[in-house]
Order: structure tokens, then C-alpha cells, then sequence
């Protein structure tokens, strides 16, 4: 990375410090995976479930970029268009998983190590930030790395890759921090460089995951307004000045990034036409209780147990459901934020940083209290009705994972600059509870050789079949598995045979979808309405458990 020795100008240091920094983010990623890397990549993170819909969703890329698909149209849902959008894009994890794939045939092996080089970005995005943006001693920047990587209400969430495209925000920031650079300095090829880049890197973010990127929109705007307002009358003067002088460069830069918005655009659109969007009721249902603030999960190894104890005693009536409900700040990162918030106010006047740092604490608080509620209240009204794109949101919830990106910056600022020296033996103590905060027993599930055999031995279907649906698995029970599992099976295998499928399970689905519990007996029945009205022709089935191909009778 560029900052790696920006303030060391000798060869020797900034080669000590390159290793210093690529062990470190050995360690932290090993802290990450440490689980999958001990047990030899036998068990990863996920389940049966989400964890092969991405491999499904991540094989597509890799058969786009073969020149055997079309980018935006995946082999199940047939015969729907543009399915890409019934869920995430994946985009840029598709590109690193299609490279690893060209030296591994295991797909789910490939797709928890796309996953690694995600949070790789992430540590070196977030490093090249501190330093650069921010100015933050090589220490402090290499450990608030680690922390960004590690955060438990991110690791909680493993099996969602797409979340983990939250290591993509520091490098966007940084891009538009270059590019804001060359603004003010009447720099315009420097601006229209970074500008546009970090257009480019919006769009393919954009493509990737959708609601990590709309929370970076929305916290980049509050940041900018915060900005505006804590901004003196000369500062903002020049900033409308520099505007007004390279208006022309700054529209180029908006067009770049509209035009790099267009892929996301023109297949979403129309699917949001066609699936609805998500009620104002049902995104309350994610919102952030009070308790909520704090709840880092019962898989958390320091605090999850405690925590939830003391809720007994302090709010007995606290109950907690559903997939989402451990997006929570570990407690004590969080307090240390409390403290930052009155130290960098303190200390904003004193430089354009001090202010920069203000107005991302200002931000962070503002836009965190909007997906909370108290009761039946919540700021989330104004932000469902008002900012673009929040009716899209269901889970606003997760914003507290996005929130660990400004937290940590503003925490690691505090740390590194506005308290005094402190003793290095209460700098490792602390610095040890902050990692072990940030540490639990993820949801790592995924029995790989299991998953790998429900897609072994699979043949080509007869010629004279074009499209396909699948039976049921042997046992499913519960209504998870009789949505689930026989679909997103459906799913992988259409991805490696590169064959339409009529199955297929995602956040939204078609809106005559009607291919749950294959074993009912009326679920042939219900394929054949689904196949007549559409007109589809030369259909197979695929017997799961045994991979034999039957036709279908007209």
C-alpha cells in the first residue's frame, strides 16, 4: 500500500513495517478463520442453506466470466428474466472466487477463501484510511485494522460474504478523500482520477451488495451535511468556490458513477416493479431495541453469556428473535466511542482532521439513531419516506454492522491521539480486551464434504431435455427444509450443469412461486401448472438422492 512508509523515509523501515503490517493481517485473518483453518476447512461458515445459495450465486459469475452465461440471468427461476436481482449481486466476490476457482475444484473450499481475501481488502483498505485520511501512527493503524475485520456482529454473519463487502467502505472513503484532495488544491485531472474511481468502485460495489452499500450512501450523505455544519463560513465559502471553479470536472465524475450505477439499475428497477417493495411495518420488525445496542449474540466468548444475564434482571420482558438480532457494538469498544465523542468534540476546532473526526462521530449517532426504535417510535419514518432507496431495506438492523467502520475509525483516532501515553502494559491489556470482545463462536456449520456429495455424480441430461425441476431429499421436515432444501440444491446444480431450472429460492422470489415441500404429493402437480403456464417444454426431473434423470411426460 501506498501509506505503508509515508512517514519513514528509510528503505529498511518501510520494509519492516510491510512485514510487520502483512503479519499482523495474517494473524488477525487467523483469528478470523481460526475455526475452519484448525479443522482443515471441513466445517465453514453457514449452513446447508445460505452458505450454497452464494456458492450457486458465485458459480454464475464464474460461468459469465467463461462466456457461458449472461451476467444478469442465473440458471434457476426459469423462465424469469434478469434473476440476478431476486437477491445480492455478488460481482466482485464472483471475480476473486472465478480466479481462485481456476486453482481449486471445490467450490465451497473457493468460496470461504473469497471470503478471506475479502477481509484482507478490508485490514489493507483500512490501514491505507488511517494513514492516509487520517494520519494515525503505523501501530494504531495496523491494530484498528484488525479490529475493523474482527468485528463480532460482522463475524456473527460469516455465512453472508455480501456483508463482508463492508471491507470495501474504507477504500471508497479513501478514493473520495483523494478526490476531495484535488478539489481544493484546483487539482482537476487529481479529482476527476480519484472521483472517478471511486464512481467505478460504487458501481461494482453496488452490484455486489446492495445493502451495505446503500448504508455507505447513507452515512456518506449525513457525513457530508454533518461536514457542512461544523464547518466554519470561510471553509464552506472555498468548498462552493471549488465547486463552482471545476463544476465541469465534478459533473464528469457524476456521470462516471451514474453510468458505473447503470448494471444495478436496469435489472433492479424493473424486479422492485415486479416483486414490491418492503412495507414500513415489516422493516420495524428489524429496527434496534435498546437492548438491541449492546446485543453482541450468545455466541460472543466475553460478553454474550453476561450480557444476556444481566438483560434478565435489568429488563425481564427482553426477548430476542430471528437471524438479526445480534448486530449489537461490543461493550466496550462502545464505551470508548462514548468517551472519543466528548474528546473530539473537545479537540475539533484545532484542524481540518479534528473537524473531519467531529462530524463522523456527529454522523454515526445520527444515522444509528434512525434504526432504532423505542416502543412503536422510530426516526426510521422519515428515512423510509424520504431518502432514496430505504423502502428497498428490510433488515435496517444491520446497519450496526456497518457502523463498526466509523466506530473503530473514531475509537483508534481517540486512542492515538487525544489521550495521553498511556503504559504499555494498559495499552496490551486493552488492547487485548478489544480483540476478545470481538471474538464468539460464529455460526460455522457447513459439513463441506456432505454438501459436495449432494452434487456428486451428476450426469448430462438426456438431449432431448432443455429444463429441469428436482424431487425432494429423502427427509424434509421441518418448513425450512421443505422450502429449502431441494431449491437451493436446484440452484448449485443448474450453475454446474449450466442448465435452467424451474427451482430456486431467494429474498425474492417469483410471484408465482409455488415449489415448496416436494413431498406432498401434490408437488408434480404444482410443477406441471408452473410449466403450462409458461409454456415451457422438454422438462426432466432429476431425482436427487439417486441423480437419474427422468422425462417428463407431455
Amino acid at each position: 500500500m501506498e501509506a505503508i512508509g509515508q512517514h519513514s523515509r528509510h528503505p529498511a523501515q518501510t520494509l519492516v513495517k510491510g512485514f510487520i503490517l502483512l503479519l499482523a493481517m495474517c494473524v488477525f485473518l487467523f483469528i478470523q478463520f481460526r475455526v475452519q483453518i484448525i479443522n482443515g476447512f471441513t466445517t465453514l461458515y453457514g449452513d446447508s442453506y445460505d452458505a450454497a445459495i452464494v456458492v450457486a450465486i458465485l458459480e454464475h459469475w464464474r460461468n459469465v466470466f467463461a462466456g457461458d452465461s449472461h451476467w444478469s440471468q442465473l440458471y434457476y427461476f426459469h423462465p424469469y428474466q434478469n434473476t440476478l436481482a431476486q437477491t445480492d449481486g455478488y460481482f466482485i466476490v464472483g471475480i476473486i472466487y472465478s480466479v481462485i476457482r481456476l486453482f481449486s475444484s471445490d467450490p465451497f473450499v473457493s468460496s470461504e477463501l473469497s471470503n478471506v481475501v475479502v477481509r484482507a481488502i478490508g485490514f489493507l483498505s483500512f490501514y491505507w484510511m488511517l494513514r492516509r485520511v487520517f494520519d494515525i501512527r503505523f501501530g494504531w493503524a495496523v491494530f484498528g485494522a484488525g479490529l475493523f475485520i474482527i468485528a463480532n456482529n460482522l463475524t456473527v454473519h460469516g455465512t453472508r460474504v455480501q456483508l463482508a463487502t463492508l471491507a470495501f467502505a474504507p477504500f471508497v472513503a479513501t478514493l473520495l478523500y483523494r478526490a476531495y484532495q484535488g478539489l481544493m488544491a484546483d487539482e482537476p485531472k487529481r479529482l476527476f482520477a480519484w472521483g472517478s474511481g471511486a464512481g467505478i468502485a460504487l458501481g461494482a460495489w453496488a452490484l455486489t451488495c446492495f445493502y451495505i452499500l446503500w448504508f455507505y450512501v447513507f452515512f456518506t450523505v449525513a457525513l457530508g451535511l454533518a461536514l457542512l455544519y461544523v464547518a466554519s463560513k470561510n471553509q464552506r465559502l472555498a468548498f462552493w468556490r471549488a465547486l463552482k471553479q471545476h463544476k465541469w470536472t465534478v459533473l464528469a465524475v457524476a456521470v462516471v458513477a451514474i453510468v458505473s450505477m447503470l448494471p444495478l439499475l436496469s435489472v433492479y428497477l424493473p424486479k422492485a416493479a415486479e416483486s414490491g417493495v418492503r412495507s414500513y411495518g415489516s422493516s420495524q420488525a428489524y429496527a434496534v431495541t435498546l437492548p438491541g445496542i449492546l446485543q453482541v449474540g450468545e455466541s460472543n466468548i466475553l460478553f454474550g453469556e453476561l450480557y444476556n444475564k444481566l438483560l434478565k434482571l435489568v429488563v425481564p420482558s427482553y426477548t430476542w428473535a430471528g437471524e438479526y438480532y445480534n448486530t449489537g457494538i461490543a461493550p466496550i469498544i462502545f464505551v470508548l466511542f462514548c468517551f472519543s465523542g466528548w474528546a473530539i468534540y473537545q479537540n475539533r476546532s484545532r484542524s481540518p482532521a479534528g473537524l473531519l473526526m467531529w462530524a463522523i462521530f456527529l454522523a454515526s449517532v445520527v444515522t444509528w439513531l434512525c434504526v432504532i426504535k423505542v416502543g412503536k417510535v422510530s426516526l426510521w419514518f422519515f428515512v423510509y419516506h424520504l431518502f432514496p432507496g430505504a423502502k428497498a431495506l428490510n433488515v435496517i438492523g444491520a446497519y450496526q454492522i456497518f457502523l463498526a467502520f466509523p466506530i473503530v475509525v473514531a475509537v483508534i483516532a481517540y486512542l492515538s491521539k487525544l489521550i495521553p501515553r498511556l503504559p504499555l502494559g494498559i495499552v496490551l491489556i486493552l488492547g487485548a480486551l478489544l480483540i476478545g470482545e470481538e471474538m464468539n463462536r460464529s455460526y460455522i456449520a457447513l459439513d463441506r464434504q456432505a454438501e459436495l456429495s449432494k452434487v456428486a455424480g451428476l450426469t448430462k441430461a438426456p438431449e432431448d431435455c432443455e429444463v429441469f425441476y428436482v424431487s425432494g431429499w429423502a427427509k424434509q421436515e421441518s418448513q425450512i427444509d421443505k422450502i429449502y432444501a431441494h431449491n437451493v440444491s436446484a440452484m448449485l446444480i443448474a450453475e454446474l450443469l449450466q442448465m435452467p431450472t424451474i427451482n430456486g429460492f431467494a429474498s425474492f422470489n417469483p410471484p408465482d412461486w409455488n415449489l415448496s415441500d416436494p413431498n406432498d404429493g401434490t408437488y408434480d402437480q404444482r410443477v406441471r401448472e408452473y410449466l403450462n403456464k409458461h409454456g415451457i417444454h422438454n422438462v426432466c426431473k432429476l431425482d436427487l438422492p439417486t441423480k437419474q434423470w427422468q422425462a417428463l411426460a407431455p
